[in-house]
């Protein structure tokens, strides 16, 4: 037994070496790790959001969001975007961009215009359970305050274009083919 007892505690010491060397390398390894991936899954949720995700978000909630249907109609709205800003810190995401919206009620079968509006905006999602819902939306002002009002909301690389304009005729559905679709049952998928 005295013989023995050398080989049980060398059996002990490599042991307790194995186990403190991949415990500790494993350690380290998560730690390096930590800051080449997401920490948590909202995280790495919000790093894989792309524009297709954004503008369906956009064409979801935008319509319920930017005005209120005066006739007692229904908005419709296209979208131009310029592009999106991630924000995994406060769990957010802000979509830049030009909207085209308008509102259409049916008339004796026919589909009619009511009002509209077109204007950038920025449009600001909260990230809850790795789904996009809606924040806030932020518009420009109008007349003179105009110009340095789009430079509050929107980032230096977009001020450009945002102040060059779009063509909204190149918007694809327009608001008045969502409305027709729509009032007239037809199903129609967008994206």
């Amino acid at each position: 037994m005295k013989k023995a007892v050398p080989f049980i505690v060398l059996a002990v010491v490599l042991i307790a070496s194995y186990y403190l060397y991949f415990e500790k390398k494993s350690f380290i390894d998560s730690d390096r790790s930590s800051y080449l991936a997401p920490t948590t899954m909202e995280e790495g949720y919000i790093n894989s959001i792309d524009d297709k995700e954004i503008q369906k978000a956009v064409f979801t909630f935008l319509p319920e969001e930017i005005k209120d249907n005066e006739s007692g109609g229904k908005t419709f709205c296209s979208s131009y975007l310029y592009g999106i800003e991630k924000n995994t810190k406060k769990s957010e995401v802000a979509a830049y961009i030009y909207a085209y919206c308008e509102e259409y009620y049916l008339k004796e079968e026919s589909v009619i215009k009511a009002s509209g509006i077109s204007s950038p905006a920025k449009i600001t999602f909260r990230v809850e359970k790795n789904n996009l819902t809606f924040s806030s939306l932020e518009l420009p002002k109008e007349g003179s305050a105009f110009e340095s009002s789009i430079r509050q909301i929107f980032p230096e690389s977009y001020i450009k274009d945002v102040l060059k304009g779009v063509n909204i005729s190149d918007f694809s559905p327009s608001p008045k083919v969502q409305a027709e679709n729509y009032y007239k049952g037809r199903l129609e998928v967008y994206f």
